[in-house]
This record gives structure tokens, C-alpha cells and sequence, in this order.
């Protein structure tokens, strides 16, 4: 098995992996909007925007077994590539497996579980994208692609990962977790930042398109968890998630509940 890194980037700016850690084998750069083009490394253009539809050209264009999903920000070290073989080695069953991220500052990206486990839809909300790697032919012969409603630079600028990771398991792909680094990333997360109002729009629309009609409920417990980080009231937090529930009900011509 072959492994294939999917790099996101915007106006040309070269990965960090291609400057810093170990260059991986096979990398695949998705640029949006300028010409750019590496003699060395397959640079793809587009003269679009969003991150769902650069994932989704990286998709079309992939060519390898096992597909890693990183961006511009991201690198790797000598062993990443062995890492990810092994794993889906171990684990033949497994259509996509999630990894671990390592800061720069040598400390682990997040509070990670320590032992193998299979996903459900609730753990899949944590998992972050650079954390990814999927089978390609299983992905493709299942029709999964990124919502492009979803992730910055579209309507609704936040989720796409984890609508994704929902779209697969609901079509019966397997999806494993596995306690090892892969890939190094500064210490960030926009999708967790709820004092930012557009993102918690977001996160209402994102509820919405996974759980449907029982979505006003999760809005619900979903303010309660996480109205104090925002900075706002529950009733402010909660009826700004709704809004965003909402709005994508409309944009998807939704019945009456």
C-alpha cells in the first residue's frame, strides 16, 4: 500500500512539509486560485475557492491506496508513512482510520484516547482533519465527497471533516482510531472557537444537515455544553445555533417538522 498526501493550499504558498520534517514519497498539492507549479511534486491549480471543493479535486485526482488529508500548515516525520501502512495492516476492516497530532512543541494536539476503538457518530465530532487517512476506492466507490456548504470559504465556514466521517458511517464504512502520531500542527482550532458568532451559525446548519429533524434537540444539549465558552447567554447561543439550523433547512427546501 501506497500512501498519498493531499495538501490544501491558497495562492501558491508551498506546504510546510515541503520545507520542513521529512518531504513525503507521494504529496499532492491543491492551489486555488493562482498559477503554481513544482517540477518536482505534482502542484494542481484552481481558480476556485473553499476548502470542501480543494479536498474534493484532491479526491478526483488522487491516485495512490491510502489517502492522507493535510494543509499548508502541516508536516511530517521520517516514520509517518510506515505509521499509516501498518495500521491499515493491522486493521484490514477498516475503510478510514484517525491518528494523532503532535505540536511543534513536541505536546499532543488534544486529550487523546490511548487505546484502538471504532468510531461512532459522537466520537467522530472531536476527530480533526489532518487526522484523516482513508482508503481512496473505498471513499470513491461509496460516492463520499466533502459537503461544499461545508468549510471555510463557503457558506458555512466550519465542519466539513466531520459531515464527511457521518456521510461514511452512515453508508456502513468502518472507521478506526489508532493512538499514534502522524503528523505535527500548531496548536489551533477555528472549529472550536465559539466566541466567533459565524462559526456557531455554522455549527447550527452542520447539525442540521447530520441529524435532521431530531437536530433542535442536539442544538439544545449543544448549548447547554458550550454557551459558556462563547461568551454569550444560553438563550443568545441557543437561538443563534437555531438560526443557522434553520437557514440550512431552507437552503435544502426541508419540509415542515
Amino acid at each position: 500500500m501506497k500512501v498519498e498526501v493531499l495538501c490544501s493550499t491558497m495562492y501558491g504558498t508551498i506546504p510546510l512539509c515541503l520545507n520542513k520534517g521529512a518531504v513525503p514519497s507521494n504529496i499532492l498539492v491543491l492551489n486555488q486560485c493562482v498559477h503554481q507549479y513544482d517540477e518536482n511534486k505534482s502542484f494542481l491549480n484552481f481558480y476556485e475557492k473553499g476548502l470542501s471543493k480543494s479536498r474534493n479535486r484532491g479526491l478526483e485526482n488522487a491516485k495512490l491506496d491510502l489517502c492522507l488529508i493535510t494543509d499548508n500548515d502541516t508536516y511530517f516525520n521520517a516514520k509517518t508513512e510506515d505509521i499509516i501502512r501498518k495500521a491499515f495492516l493491522d486493521y484490514p476492516s477498516a475503510d478510514i482510520l484517525t491518528f494523532q497530532v503532535e505540536t511543534p512543541e513536541g505536546e499532543l494536539y488534544k486529550n487523546y484516547k490511548e487505546h484502538f476503538f471504532w468510531h461512532t457518530k459522537l466520537s467522530l465530532a472531536k476527530v480533526s482533519s489532518v487526522e484523516i487517512v482513508f482508503r481512496r476506492k473505498n471513499i470513491l466507490e461509496n460516492n463520499i465527497y466533502f459537503d461544499e456548504s461545508f468549510g471555510l470559504g463557503s457558506d458555512f465556514p466550519t465542519s466539513e471533516e466531520y459531515i464527511f466521517l457521518a456521510d461514511a458511517l452512515d453508508k456502513g464504512l468502518k472507521i478506526g482510531y489508532v493512538p499514534n502520531v502522524i503528523v505535527y500542527h500548531p496548536k489551533e482550532s477555528s472549529g472550536g472557537d465559539f466566541t466567533n458568532k459565524e462559526l456557531v451559525y455554522a455549527k447550527g446548519a452542520m447539525i442540521n444537515r447530520i441529524f435532521g429533524k431530531k437536530g433542535l434537540l442536539i442544538c439544545f444539549l449543544f448549548s447547554l455544553k458550550k454557551y459558556r465558552y462563547s461568551g454569550m447567554s444560553f438563550l443568545s447561543f441557543l437561538k443563534l445555533l437555531n438560526a443557522g439550523y434553520f437557514k440550512y433547512r431552507k437552503k435544502t427546501n426541508q419540509v415542515d417538522l
